[in-house]
Parts: C-alpha cells; structure tokens; sequence
C-alpha cells in the first residue's frame, strides 16, 4: 500500500492517513510512503473526525509525534505508525520507556528541540537594498540550513521578535515571509536568492572581534553551543579561526600587564553640623549623585536622592529605590510609593508635608529575562549609605522617624546617637489581627524612631486599598504620626 505526502511539511496528512491505517489495524510493514517531488502548502483537515481515532493514543505520544515529523529521517512516518500501531492495542505501552522504538522517537523529538533552538540563534538578517525592494518584498533577508524541517515550526518566534520588520526566511527544503500583517511559508530556495552582505554585518563583525575574551575560550565548550555544522551560515565564523589563533598571545599579553590593586578608600565625608539645615540638603543631594562606592552603583540608573521639605516633622525610610524610582530619579512613586501616599492621605497627612527618603540610594537588582527584579541590598552597602541618611535626618530634624522594614530599620539603629527601646518587637511584619499598635524601637536625636511593614510587604500578600490588611497597615501609621504634626490644612 502506497501512501503520498504532499510535502515533507504534510503533517495533516499523515495525519489522516495514520487515523485511517491505525483504524482499520492496517500493519506498519504493509504501508509505504512517498513524499511528493514539489513541495506545498498542506491543507487541514475537513472535519475534526478525520483525525477521532488518534484521540485513543496517548496525549504524550502525539505531542512527541507531532515534533518528531520534522525530522530529516526517511523512515520517520514508518517507524510512528509502528508505535501507533502497538499503542492503539495497548495505550499502557507507551510507559516501556526502554523500548527501542520509545529511546529512538525521544532521540529524535531531543534533535529537532535542539535545531529549532539553534535555528532561532543563528539566523543572521541582511538588509535588501532599497533599489531592490518592492512594495510587498521583504526588508530583510536571512539564509539559513537547518539540520530538521523546523523552519516553519519556528517561524512566530520570528514574527512576535520583529513584528515591525517585513522580513523573510531563505532555507532549501522551505520559505517564510512575514510582510507585516500575515505569515507566509512556501517552497525551498537557492542560496544564490539570498542578498549579499550589507552594512550592518561589517559592524556585528567589528562587535564580536571586540567582545571576545581570549581568556575565557574553551574550544570544546565553544563548539557544544555552536556547532561547526551551523558555521556557514554565520558571518563571525570567518573571524573565529584567526581569533582562536591570536588568543594565546594576547592571553599572555594580559598576564604580563601590571595589574592596579591599589584598594579604592571610601572619599571622605565632609563635616556637616556646620552646615545650615535647609542649604545641606542641596549638599547632601550632590554628594549622592556624585557616590559610587557601593556595588549597585554601577548598575543603577542613576541615584535617588530623598524629596520632602527640610522641616518636615516625619521623616520616612523605606530600603532602596525600585525599578520606577531608578528611572524616574524619585523616591517612593512606583507601586508601593503609591500605596504609602494614598495610607497619608487618607490619615490626612499630604506626601508634601512628609520627607521620604531610602536607607540605600541606588537600585540592587537581578535581572529575569528582560525584567529587573528587586534584591535585597547587601549590608555592606547599607553601611556605605548610612552617611548620606545620616546627614538628611541632620539637615531635617525630624520628631518621629518611621522605618519601613527591616532593612531601614538596621539602618537608623546603626547611626551614632540611636538608643533603642527597653523591650522592642523582635520582627517587623504586616500587623497582627488584633487591635493596631504602634511600635517605638527607640529614640535619634530626641526623634522617636518606629517601625511598620514596608508598603510592598502588602503589595506581595495581595493587600490593597480597601482590604483588612491594607486598613490594619493604615491605623499602624495613624498611630505612629498622631500628634506629631497638626491638622490637614
């Protein structure tokens, strides 16, 4: 029995042909498949019975089956309908993980995984000249040889990656072209279709002979991720034999240079108490803008200095800028900044009449993907900072001293002059359900320094305006700010 695919692509209709053969137990060694000369565009199916039968094999057989087709090996669609076959008697089986036939299929499934992944890293887009383009030609052109049939299997990682380019995907067994509205995929092409190297290769040229580190290449490790298979596709594989073969002489070059191990000494901070109150903090706010002794410093933005009058009667601590607040160059306006504002204003405080600052004035972060998520600063780096909370509580002078968290909370018990409270709370959280309370830890400079949960401890418990915990978290800073500055106006 002869069976013929439409393409190597047909994935519909072998499909079709397997519901068919399974369903009639029609034997894998009675069947023989041919794919047709001229690719196409495979069509799905009419009906959602055509392919009922398969519904009987196991979920993770059809799911490994569906990427195993992009295999190069002639003998895929034999080798599936055996399995088919045996599963469609004894579903059960498809637990033997040992069996031959199970080991191969998972190879295969493991390969096109692997080449689909590569094929997304090493594609390289050259830009077609404009006396070249037409209204619907592609403005970007890339040739690539993918080892499987995975260039289509890939090709909406490309659209979501550059949804602005009109671009267009060269391979020899399929093509792909995305114009901008709509994904297109058609037959093989030539190399000789591709266009010739542009402008911007020369620069990712120049880019990559600069960034590599002779120091740090290992050959093996190297070709593990880039396989010397995919190097004719790569333009930087033309410079990779020349480096390798530099690299040892300008390893040694390195070695020979003297290094600077000269320790860096913290700058000196300039007295202060000598300073007038409200002119210090313009001082202050210099000298932070000019720090780079801690570690975050250089990953920052920039830093974030405190905003409230200098003679504000609460002075407010929170730990370290957030994401907002780096880009921004202000304290306390991303998500938590806005939910301590809206606890003041409803207390009937107004954020202008309070000064809020953070115990360390630069952003630490881990970065997750494309994201900068926040990480707790490093007690070294609380320490380095502590000079500059130290002089804005000098240059405000403060009644009460409010600590958003533990780390703001270390922070003000640090500075010279803090005498802590007889018996304080041993932990900062969210406030208990009973009755609030305001915790006094102690007291700076004659200003009683207290301490609440820091606003995206609730954030992260789900709390908001409106909720118990929000309201609970609220009546703490009433409590804290009573009678420490008069009315609203």
């Amino acid at each position: 029995m002869r069976i013929h695919l439409q393409s190597d692509l047909d994935r519909f209709g072998f499909y079709r042909a397997l519901a068919t053969l399974v369903a009639r137990d029609i034997g894998w060694d009675k069947v023989q498949w041919h794919i047709a000369p001229s690719p196409a565009d495979p069509s799905p199916p009419d009906s959602a019975t055509d392919l009922d039968a398969l519904r009987r094999l196991p979920v993770a057989f059809r799911d490994t089956m569906h990427l195993a087709l992009l295999h190069r090996e002639p003998g895929r669609h034999a080798l599936l309908h055996r399995i088919a076959q045996r599963l469609w008697h004894e579903p059960r089986a498809w637990q033997d993980r040992l069996h031959d036939d199970h080991i191969l299929l998972q190879e295969w499934q493991r390969q096109v995984r692997r080449d689909m992944h590569k094929t997304k890293a090493f594609v390289r887009f050259n830009r077609v000249s404009e006396s070249a383009q037409a209204a619907d030609r592609a403005e970007y052109v890339a040739w690539f040889e993918p080892l499987h049939h995975t260039l289509v299997e890939v090709a909406p990682f490309f659209v979501r990656r550059f949804t602005q380019m009109r671009w267009c995907i060269l391979s020899p067994s399929a093509t792909v072209r995305w114009d901008g509205q709509r994904l297109h995929a058609g037959p093989g092409a030539s190399r000789t279709e591709a266009p010739p190297p542009d402008a911007g290769e020369a620069l990712w040229l120049t880019y990559y002979a600069r960034i590599f580190n002779p120091a740090r290449v290992k050959i093996s490790a190297m070709k593990r991720e880039m396989p010397e298979i995919y190097w004719k596709n790569l333009p930087e594989a033309r410079l990779i034999p020349t480096l390798l073969a530099q690299a040892p002489a300008r390893v040694g070059k390195m070695l020979a240079s003297t290094a600077d191990t000269q320790r860096r000494l913290p700058k000196p901070l300039p007295e202060i108490k000598a300073i007038d109150p409200v002119g210090s903090l313009a001082w202050v706010a210099t000298a932070v803008h000019n720090c780079d002794e801690c570690a975050c410093a250089a990953r920052a933005t920039q830093s974030v200095m405190g905003e409230g009058p200098a003679t504000a009667k609460i002075f407010i601590v929170g730990e370290q800028p957030g994401d907002r607040e780096d880009l921004t160059g202000r304290p306390f306006v991303g998500p938590s900044g806005q939910l301590l504002r809206a606890a003041l204003q409803e207390i009937g405080i107004g954020i202008e009449r309070v000064y809020v600052t953070n115990a360390v004035k630069h952003f630490s972060y881990d970065m997750r993907g494309k994201r900068r998520m926040h990480r707790t600063p490093a007690q070294a780096d609380v320490q380095r900072c502590s000079q500059w909370l130290e002089a804005e509580l000098m240059a405000v002078g403060p009644s009460t001293i409010i600590a958003l968290g533990r780390t703001a909370l270390r922070a003000i018990e640090q500075l010279a002059g803090f005498v802590p409270s007889v018996s304080p709370p041993d932990r900062i959280d969210l406030p208990p359900p009973s009755a609030p309370r305001a915790f006094e830890r102690g007291r700076w400079q004659g200003a009683v320094v207290a301490a609440v949960a820091h606003p995206s401890a609730l954030l992260r418990a789900g709390a908001s305006p409106g909720t118990e915990g929000y309201q609970r978290w609220r009546e703490e800073l009433r409590q804290m700010t009573r009678q420490r500055v008069g009315p609203h106006p």
